[in-house]
């Protein structure tokens, strides 16, 4: 395996959970557009975190920031969303 390549994969892994638990709570929210982009909605939100999650580690003692992380992090949140729609949780129809 490439040294650094299972970094990537629990990126992805925690992520696709960090998605789904967002889709979870956005799916379920009273406001109707809220709910119909919900996926799309939590996608966006699991770039927006990592992106500021590895902004934030720049400025850590210790750490260091890869945009390689943010790549990875958002193809957790895409690999859940099509699972997601392939099997058909939590759609609006």
């Amino acid at each position: 395996m490439l040294p650094g390549f299972s970094d990537k994969l629990v990126h992805a892994g925690v992520f696709s959970i960090f998605c789904w638990l967002m889709h979870v709570a956005l799916f379920h929210q009273g406001f109707t557009v809220v709910k119909k982009y919900s996926l799309s909605l939590a996608v966006f939100f699991v770039f927006v975190y990592g992106l500021s999650d590895e902004y934030h580690q720049m400025f850590t003692p210790g750490r260091s920031s890869d945009i390689y992380d943010v790549v990875a992090d958002t193809m957790g949140g895409v690999t859940y969303a099509l699972v997601n729609l392939r099997f058909k949780f939590y759609r609006n129809e």
